[in-house]
């Protein structure tokens, strides 16, 4: 039987065939719910995923109860589905109030920050009235580097600077970011030359 049926149950008296009764009962097939994941996008270190946004499980069937767990079994429950931190399969379990259930896989991507820029200066003096600042680590093809956070290169050395703050941000692999903020100071005075 795969669907809700109604059976009767006959009983009669071989004896006599006018002597029998009938009772009809119902089996109830409840449908399996409807389970839709939709993998959350990738984020980068020390950003988290919130497994328990309604976008993961849009399109699913209405009304569903859900729990988060480690494993496929559904035996070693998430403590904080809510702000996942390491990448890695987990594992959405939907209870339908007829009390039926399905679990589900979901895969979440936590690419890692490439490590903060160490950095070097050198400062204005009564000669050169600008500053560098060079990028000293980490190093590689795969890094690219900026001042203003949005014009990215690979050269590790920036001239010219104007006195002031500024934020150094490295680019690594899958657009992964870190920033180590340094001083351009002011120049200095001028010293002061009289001639009588």
């Amino acid at each position: 039987i795969t669907e809700t049926t109604t059976l009767y149950v006959f009983a009669g008296n071989p004896d006599d065939p006018a002597c029998s009764a009938d009772n009809p009962f119902t089996i109830t097939i409840n449908l399996s719910p409807l389970l839709v994941i939709n993998n959350p996008n990738p984020v980068c270190a020390p950003e988290s995923i919130d497994l328990t946004h309604e976008d993961i499980t849009d399109g699913s069937d209405a009304n569903l109860i859900f729990t988060y767990w480690e494993d496929r079994d559904a035996s070693v429950e998430l403590t904080n589905p809510g702000e996942i931190t390491i990448s890695g399969i987990y594992y959405i379990h939907a209870k339908a109030e007829s009390g039926c259930f399905v679990i589900a896989e979901v895969e979440v991507t936590i690419y890692p920050a490439p490590d903060a820029p160490e950095l070097a200066a050198i400062q204005p003096d009564c000669k050169v009235q600008t500053g560098v600042i060079e990028v000293t680590a980490p190093l590689g093809e795969d890094y690219s580097y900026s001042i203003d956070g949005e014009n990215f290169r690979t050269e590790t050395t920036f001239t010219g600077l104007a006195p002031g703050e500024y934020t150094v941000t490295v680019m690594g692999e899958n657009e992964c970011t870190a920033e180590t903020n340094i001083t351009i100071e002011e120049i200095p005075d001028l010293p002061l030359l009289v001639i009588n």
